[in-house]
């Protein structure tokens, strides 16, 4: 069996899909010895970044290959249902949302199976929580397009069952053809041996449904208690978009006591990890939420709110609080604050979720379809 991973979705700064199809391919390579692979990429750098962070291609049954159109150009959308057939694809899989719908009609099932992976549905079941994202902006067509989605794909790989709850109420799609595979967390996330600082660290987008100014407004709430030393550090790509959390810092005086990094290497962000004192991800909605069982691996507690995925992946382990409430996520940082859990518990909850049982999962998905 031939199958196409599309890994245009891998941009040079890596976002958590960025992340879920390199981890992907990396476990594919090492496990998977008797089907074939081809990823296909648009950009030589990331190409290139992927060779050299996964080692996919030393693994004989598989290869690489360019298309100088992006996942979301109409182009692209034209000579994907050609380039499929030339390449005599049996399995084509899209790591998020969009796929080539001209090679997979509505309604027939073709001799190449379509796996699609939602993570979430944010933009169709929230679209005030991101008011000026094209997906807002271009509600009716990304709806419709995500609907089209539902009835294309042969099989959909959900991340939690939150996710998949979603899909098949909101899509609507059957719920045997939706499957949950959760995300995983890389070995090289452990604790460190240096000691830990007086940090909140955030990681991820400034999207409003993060709730990042309210996780400002929450550390100015307790930063008396926490000490004078007490920092809060976020790391997530600036979006111009979304100035508020900016805004938020100078109208609180905290621009001495917050750090925004934009974007940090593979070791930084493992280092931040490893240092901070907790991390908190106070998201209104989650598809799975990648830092909470990033930060668990290495030992570092963990403070979340009561939404979507995010008990399911923080476990008994994860401090939780009600998404939105300024009070009980000033009390959920005191409480992990001053009563950290220990890093055992934290690591057994991440030890739950691995990248070689979600590549295990996929390639059984794959061959099912």
């Amino acid at each position: 069996m031939k199958i196409c991973i599309d890994a245009r979705w891998i941009s040079p700064e890596l976002s958590g899909i960025g992340v879920y199809t390199r981890e992907l391919i990396r476990e594919l390579s090492l496990l998977d010895d008797r089907n074939k692979y081809v990823c296909l990429f648009d950009a030589n750098e990331t190409l290139e970044q992927t060779r050299e962070t996964t080692s996919f291609d030393q693994n004989p049954n598989w290869s690489a290959t360019r298309l100088k159109h992006g996942v979301f150009s109409p182009l692209g959308q034209l000579a994907m249902p050609g380039w499929l057939k030339q390449q005599e694809i049996d399995v084509f899989h899209s790591p998020n949302w969009m796929i080539p719908f001209a090679a997979f009609p509505a309604g027939r099932r073709g001799r190449i199976a379509c796996v699609v992976t939602v993570h979430d549905l944010i933009p169709l079941l929230f679209p005030d929580n991101a008011p000026r994202s094209k997906k807002r902006r271009f509600f009716p067509l990304y709806r419709t397009l995500m609907q089209s989605v539902g009835k294309r794909a042969d099989k959909i790989i959900a991340v939690s069952k939150a996710s998949a709850n979603d899909i098949v109420e909101h899509l609507p799609v059957p719920r045997e053809r939706v499957e949950v595979v959760y995300n995983g967390v890389a070995d090289t996330y452990a604790p460190g041996t240096l000691p830990r600082e007086p940090v909140i660290l955030y990681v991820g987008r400034l999207d409003p449904y993060k709730n990042v100014p309210l996780l400002i407004e929450a550390f100015a709430a307790v930063r008396e208690q926490l000490g004078p030393e007490a920092r809060l550090e976020i790391i997530g790509s600036s979006d111009d978009r979304y100035p508020e959390t900016a805004m938020t810092i100078e109208r609180l005086g905290l621009s001495r006591a917050v750090t925004q990094r934009h974007y940090v290497s593979d070791t930084e962000l493992l280092t931040s990890y490893q240092r901070a004192r907790l991390l908190v991800l106070p998201s209104s909605y989650e598809g799975f939420g990648l830092p909470v069982v990033e930060a668990m691996a290495c030992g570092t507690p963990v403070v979340c709110s009561r939404a979507s995925s995010l008990p399911e992946v923080a476990g008994e382990v994860g401090v939780q609080f009600e998404p939105g409430n300024l009070q009980s996520l000033s009390d959920a940082i005191l409480s992990a604050w001053c009563n950290p859990s220990p890093p055992g518990p934290l690591q057994r909850q991440a030890a739950r979720f691995s990248w070689r049982r979600s590549a295990e999962d996929a390639r059984r998905i794959y061959e099912s379809a």
